[in-house]
């Protein structure tokens, strides 16, 4: 995926997903307001926002995220269907 800046890069790690199947995604705050990658910058120098500032300039953060499936707490496939290959 092109980058241009510091974006969030978003892969999945799954048998079958091309490993170069990689997004560009905004980050988007938990009131739901985008922000570029200056203002995300800006508030985390505040002091007190240190650890937030160190975890966010890491190169890489991984994560699991169970989807589908009947378990109560998943992600529902629809919403990653654009990360996976097209048929």
């Amino acid at each position: 995926a092109e980058s241009t800046g510091e974006d969030f890069l978003l892969a999945i790690d799954a048998e079958g997903v091309p490993a170069d199947k990689v997004h560009t995604m905004p980050y988007i705050s938990q009131k739901g307001a985008a922000r570029t990658a200056e203002q995300l910058r800006n508030l985390l120098l505040k002091p007190g926002r240190e650890s937030l500032l160190e975890m966010y300039s890491d190169d890489i953060a991984e994560f699991s995220v169970p989807v589908g499936g009947s378990e109560e707490e998943v992600l529902e496939p629809r919403y990653v269907r654009w990360l996976l290959p097209k048929s």
